[in-house]
């Protein structure tokens, strides 16, 4: 066994023990094991939490698994059961969906995943370029002028910070 997949079962065994109802148990799993490239482990440490009902972050989290591994088909078919308001729900399945070519759906997903988190660069990056591919250039122009104001806006933010703290 991999040393990684050792050291993260003993933290999860540490977490067991100190706290043997920890409700989020399943999917702290799905995370670790996904990270470190253990799809199976992730794939079981999936279905024992959805026996436990640990809900949403569980759901997320096995889906970046299955986009780690390729599975973009499964992550669509995961995630339309149930949908969520949150920018890792859109970004992930606005992902899979570019990762299909299904380029109308990325741009909805990547489009909503923007709206509640618009600093995001690289989904801004990826709406920028599924509209480029679907030959939208305008609004590809708007959104990457839209991102440079942001960025620029930003940076004058923190310059003005840092004047104020000396």
């Amino acid at each position: 066994m991999d040393r990684k997949v050792a050291d993260a079962r003993k933290l999860l065994e540490k977490v067991r023990e100190k706290d043997p109802d920890y409700s989020k148990l399943y999917t702290l799993l799905v995370y670790v094991y996904g990270s470190l490239g253990e799809f199976d482990l992730a794939s079981r440490a999936y279905e024992a939490g959805i026996n436990n009902q640990e809900g949403s972050p569980l759901l997320l989290n096995m889906a970046i698994v299955l986009q780690k591994m390729g599975k973009d088909h499964e992550v669509i078919d995961l995630l339309s059961k149930k949908e969520l308001s949150v920018f890792a729900y859109h970004s992930v399945l606005g992902r899979s969906h570019y990762n299909l070519g299904n380029l109308i759906e990325a741009k909805k997903y990547f489009s909503k995943a923007l709206d509640l988190d618009p600093d995001h660069e690289k989904t801004c990056s990826l709406l920028v370029d599924t509209l480029l591919q679907t030959k939208e250039y305008p609004a590809a122009i708007n959104l990457m002028k839209k991102a440079v104001d942001q960025k620029h806006s930003r940076s004058n933010e923190f310059i003005e910070l840092i004047d104020k703290m000396s």
